[in-house]
């Protein structure tokens, strides 16, 4: 079998002005992705962390809060870490590159790009992501539930929880799967958890409330 190297989709799109243009930028930052994957996984998930939690944080008081609760940063960044460490690595740089390669004999192979998106959305997610929220957000956070109550809870939960992880989930590891080498995948997917953050945020409080 012919192997390939895939192209970014940050190349593809940007012109390539010089040798020290935004191509040439892109470039080395991808080299240097493919070459540093653990120092790229955690500097992806940490800024991930900081960002997402922030905005939630600033979401959660309104538009005139100025405090941060530290703690909590600080919690939510150890995290994001936890999760870059036995969800994202394992999944998108192990298991669905050897179970679900986007090249097949030098081709797009596009059943195996819809199975991993569907195994993502369908089966790592509701069993894999959210449990670790909850325990994290009831037992750590919040400290509102032993770890088998946080459980029961995230199940009583997950329903609603799931329309807006499919939602937002679908497009965004569809694009990961089918267009982003592996070594850009985290990278890209902790650009975008970075909106997730909100939008968990929203859900999860509006279920809080019983709206």
């Amino acid at each position: 079998m012919r192997r390939l190297r895939p192209a970014t989709l940050l190349l593809a799109i940007l012109p390539a002005t010089s040798a020290t243009g935004p191509r040439a930028l892109a470039q080395l930052m991808s080299s240097w992705a493919g070459a540093n994957p653990l120092r790229t996984t955690f500097a992806a998930a940490t800024a991930r962390g900081i960002i997402g939690d922030l905005s939630a944080q600033r979401m959660e008081q309104g538009s005139g809060a100025s405090t941060v609760d530290r703690q909590r940063l600080f919690l939510y960044t150890a995290f994001t870490n936890l999760i870059a460490l036995v969800y994202d690595r394992p999944i998108y740089v192990h298991l669905f590159p050897r179970y679900f390669p986007t090249l097949v004999d030098g081709r797009r192979c596009w059943s195996n790009i819809i199975k991993a998106t569907l195994v993502d959305n369908l089966i790592t997610s509701p069993f894999l992501y959210f449990p670790l929220f909850y325990l994290f957000k009831d037992c750590v956070i919040r400290g509102s539930h032993a770890p088998l109550g946080a459980l029961r809870h995230c199940a009583d939960e997950l329903p609603s929880q799931m329309v807006s992880c499919l939602a937002f989930w679908l497009p965004t590891t569809s694009l990961s799967q089918g267009f982003l080498p592996v070594h850009l995948r985290i990278p890209f997917l902790s650009v975008a958890a970075c909106g997730w953050v909100s939008v968990l945020s929203i859900t999860t409080n509006a279920l809080d409330r019983g709206t």
